[in-house]
């Protein structure tokens, strides 16, 4: 079962994505209004999350790893030291 942090546990992480979003939409030239409606959020992030499945295996890392080792911080709410 998936234990949710409380928005104070979580919110520097919230942030700290949003702030890595919009560096990203500039990037690639997509204007940070934009970032509130949905449709644009999913994609901004599947492409986002796709650069870095690229750039991992560009660095001889495991992507599939990396992801799940990911998803078990998430689902378990811990912290990454």
């Amino acid at each position: 079962m998936r234990t949710i942090p409380a928005l104070n546990e979580s919110g520097h992480r919230v942030r700290r994505a949003t702030t890595v979003m919009e560096t990203y939409g500039r990037a690639v030239g997509s204007p940070a209004a934009r970032l509130t409606h949905r449709p644009v959020l999913e994609e901004s992030a599947t492409r986002l999350i796709l650069d870095l499945l690229h750039w991992l295996t560009a660095h001889g890392l495991d992507p599939d790893d990396i992801l799940d080792r990911a998803q078990t911080h998430f689902e378990s709410g811990s912290e990454i030291a």
